[in-house]
């Protein structure tokens, strides 16, 4: 059986190649939509499950604590903590989408910028997903490009 390489093992310049394609297609929105939301925009230099040099985490006050905590207590550090997006997955594609003029370069810019990892604890999850912050951000939040 022939193995094949995952989409995530080219490296981040042909991950931005392959969201520039996806959004230069003719592909119907939804298809683009669900690619990019559940195989591209998980972290800056790879899709979902990957880890490496990228996997630097923006640590909440909180959930710094609670990782000292549990390291000190000789248990996962991550118990209690969840990973997130900084900027929901929605509201990057709507800033890919919404580019007048989509090139590599603006793609790596908005990427850099949005496609955040932040590491907070399971309570504060549960506080955002309340305000209704899962998918969307504040509104009186602004994408400063």
């Amino acid at each position: 059986m022939a193995s094949t390489k995952r989409i995530d093992s080219y490296g981040r310049s042909m991950m931005i190649k392959i969201i520039h394609d996806v959004m230069k297609s003719d592909w119907p929105e939804e298809f683009k939509k669900h690619l990019l939301l559940r195989e591209l925009l998980w972290k800056s230099d790879s899709p979902k499950g990957v880890k490496g040099d990228n996997s630097k985490v923006i640590f909440s006050a909180k959930a710094k604590t609670l990782w000292k905590k549990n390291e000190l207590a000789k248990i996962n550090p991550k118990s209690g903590i969840i990973i997130e997006h900084a900027v929901p997955r929605l509201e990057i594609y709507g800033a890919l989408k919404n580019k007048k003029r989509l090139t590599e370069k603006v793609i790596s810019k908005i990427l850099d910028r949005m496609l955040v990892r932040v590491a907070v604890t399971k309570e504060e999850d549960v506080k955002l997903n309340k305000l209704g912050l899962r998918q969307r951000m504040p509104e009186n939040w602004e994408d400063n490009d």
